[in-house]
C-alpha cells in the first residue's frame, strides 16, 4: 500500500512540477500583476482546491492553462488514486 501511495505522490508532485515550470515560462502571459513562482504555486493550489478566480487572467490562454490544471488534477488523478487503491484491495 506504502508503494502505491508513494508511487502517486512522485506522479503528482512530477506533474505539479511540470505545470509549475511551463507556468513560469508563460507567466507574462498568464496574469495582470506579479507572476513569481509563488504567486503561481498560489493560482495551482486555488484551482486544485476549485476556488480559482479567473478574473485575473488577462489572456484566454491562462484561463485555459488553469482549467487544464483543475481538470488534470481534479478527474485525472484522484480517478488515479481511487483506482490504485480499489486495485489494490481487489
Amino acid at each position: 500500500m506504502m508503494d502505491e501511495l508513494i508511487r502517486f505522490f512522485a506522479t503528482f508532485g512530477l506533474a505539479i512540477g511540470l505545470v509549475l515550470v511551463v507556468g513560469n515560462l508563460i507567466g507574462s502571459d498568464l496574469k495582470e500583476g506579479n507572476t513569481s513562482v509563488y504567486f503561481l504555486f498560489l493560482d495551482l493550489f486555488n484551482a486544485f482546491n476549485g476556488n480559482q478566480e479567473f478574473i485575473d487572467f488577462k489572456l484566454p490562454i491562462g484561463k485555459i492553462y488553469i482549467g487544464t490544471f483543475m481538470y488534470i488534477f481534479r478527474v485525472l488523478l484522484m480517478s488515479l488514486l481511487a483506482a490504485m487503491f480499489i486495485n489494490k484491495y481487489e
